[in-house]
Protein backbone atom coordinates (compact mmCIF):
# COMPACT_ATOMS: atom_id res chain seq x y z
CA UNK A 1 0.00 0.00 0.00
CA UNK A 2 1.06 3.41 -0.83
CA UNK A 3 0.24 6.60 1.10
CA UNK A 4 -1.04 9.48 -0.32
CA UNK A 5 -1.74 13.21 0.92
CA UNK A 6 -3.88 14.78 -1.81
CA UNK A 7 -2.70 18.05 -3.21
CA UNK A 8 -6.28 19.66 -2.51
CA UNK A 9 -7.54 19.08 0.55
CA UNK A 10 -4.35 17.27 2.48
CA UNK A 11 -6.09 14.69 3.48
CA UNK A 12 -4.05 10.85 3.59
CA UNK A 13 -5.75 7.49 2.26
CA UNK A 14 -4.14 4.68 0.40
CA UNK A 15 -3.90 3.02 -2.92
CA UNK A 16 -1.93 -0.03 -4.44
CA UNK A 17 -0.63 1.06 -7.19
CA UNK A 18 0.17 4.53 -8.93
CA UNK A 19 -0.22 3.06 -12.13
CA UNK A 20 -3.08 5.08 -13.13
CA UNK A 21 -5.20 7.82 -12.63
CA UNK A 22 -6.16 8.25 -8.75
CA UNK A 23 -9.19 10.27 -7.36
CA UNK A 24 -8.67 11.39 -3.76
CA UNK A 25 -11.79 9.97 -1.90
CA UNK A 26 -12.18 12.87 0.44
CA UNK A 27 -12.42 16.05 -2.47
CA UNK A 28 -12.58 14.35 -5.72
CA UNK A 29 -9.07 15.93 -6.99
CA UNK A 30 -8.03 13.51 -9.98
CA UNK A 31 -4.02 12.38 -9.71
CA UNK A 32 -2.69 12.24 -13.34
CA UNK A 33 -0.66 9.01 -13.62
CA UNK A 34 2.58 10.94 -14.46
CA UNK A 35 1.68 13.20 -11.80
CA UNK A 36 4.17 12.92 -8.58
CA UNK A 37 2.38 11.71 -5.67
CA UNK A 38 5.14 12.34 -3.36
CA UNK A 39 8.46 13.72 -2.59
CA UNK A 40 11.34 11.33 -1.68
CA UNK A 41 12.35 13.72 1.77
CA UNK A 42 11.24 16.46 3.43
CA UNK A 43 10.97 20.11 2.29
CA UNK A 44 12.00 22.96 4.47
CA UNK A 45 10.30 26.27 4.06
CA UNK A 46 12.30 29.23 3.60
CA UNK A 47 12.29 32.67 1.15
CA UNK A 48 15.28 33.19 -0.31
CA UNK A 49 16.03 35.24 -3.41
CA UNK A 50 17.52 33.08 -6.32
CA UNK A 51 19.10 33.36 -10.11
CA UNK A 52 18.23 30.94 -12.59
CA UNK A 53 19.47 30.81 -15.76
CA UNK A 54 18.48 29.14 -18.71
CA UNK A 55 20.88 29.28 -21.70
CA UNK A 56 21.04 33.50 -21.52
CA UNK A 57 17.67 33.79 -19.92
CA UNK A 58 18.42 35.10 -16.85
CA UNK A 59 15.44 35.39 -14.38
CA UNK A 60 15.04 36.59 -10.71
CA UNK A 61 13.13 33.95 -8.28
CA UNK A 62 12.17 33.00 -4.98
CA UNK A 63 13.08 29.81 -3.20
CA UNK A 64 9.75 28.77 -1.72
CA UNK A 65 11.49 25.71 -0.18
CA UNK A 66 14.12 23.17 0.08
CA UNK A 67 15.82 19.65 0.59
CA UNK A 68 19.34 17.86 0.03
CA UNK A 69 17.86 16.87 -3.29
CA UNK A 70 15.52 19.74 -4.85
CA UNK A 71 14.05 22.72 -4.05
CA UNK A 72 10.70 24.72 -4.91
CA UNK A 73 10.91 28.21 -6.91
CA UNK A 74 8.77 31.34 -7.50
CA UNK A 75 9.08 32.95 -10.41
CA UNK A 76 7.11 37.09 -11.15
CA UNK A 77 6.13 35.80 -14.11
CA UNK A 78 5.04 33.67 -17.16
CA UNK A 79 8.70 31.60 -18.59
CA UNK A 80 9.71 29.58 -20.68
CA UNK A 81 10.49 26.57 -18.90
CA UNK A 82 9.46 22.45 -19.31
CA UNK A 83 9.92 19.48 -17.46
CA UNK A 84 13.51 18.02 -18.36
CA UNK A 85 14.76 21.23 -19.03
CA UNK A 86 18.71 21.98 -17.40
CA UNK A 87 19.01 25.36 -15.54
CA UNK A 88 21.48 27.06 -13.59
CA UNK A 89 20.10 28.06 -9.81
CA UNK A 90 21.83 30.20 -7.69
CA UNK A 91 20.73 31.18 -4.38
CA UNK A 92 23.71 33.26 -2.88
CA UNK A 93 22.61 33.00 1.28
CA UNK A 94 22.59 29.28 1.15
CA UNK A 95 25.90 28.72 -0.99
CA UNK A 96 23.58 26.99 -3.49
CA UNK A 97 25.42 27.08 -7.03
CA UNK A 98 24.52 23.97 -9.24
CA UNK A 99 22.92 22.72 -12.61
CA UNK A 100 19.11 21.35 -11.76
CA UNK A 101 16.28 19.49 -13.76
CA UNK A 102 12.88 20.74 -14.13
CA UNK A 103 10.59 18.77 -12.25
CA UNK A 104 7.83 20.34 -13.16
CA UNK A 105 6.10 23.96 -13.79
CA UNK A 106 2.85 25.33 -13.06
CA UNK A 107 0.86 28.29 -13.78
CA UNK A 108 -0.01 30.20 -11.04
CA UNK A 109 -2.23 33.34 -10.80
CA UNK A 110 -1.72 36.85 -12.44
CA UNK A 111 1.04 35.33 -14.90
CA UNK A 112 3.30 33.39 -12.10
CA UNK A 113 5.00 30.34 -12.54
CA UNK A 114 5.74 27.86 -9.91
CA UNK A 115 8.38 25.10 -10.27
CA UNK A 116 10.56 21.80 -8.49
CA UNK A 117 13.76 21.40 -9.07
CA UNK A 118 15.88 18.32 -8.93
CA UNK A 119 19.72 19.35 -8.20
CA UNK A 120 22.52 17.93 -10.81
Amino acid sequence: MISITCKRCRSEFYTVSPDYNIICPYCSFEFKSNYPLGRHEERSEIRKDCVILKGTLRLDAEAVDISHKGVGLKIDSPVPLNPNDTIHVTIKDLDIDSDARVVWVKAQEGYKTQTGLLFN
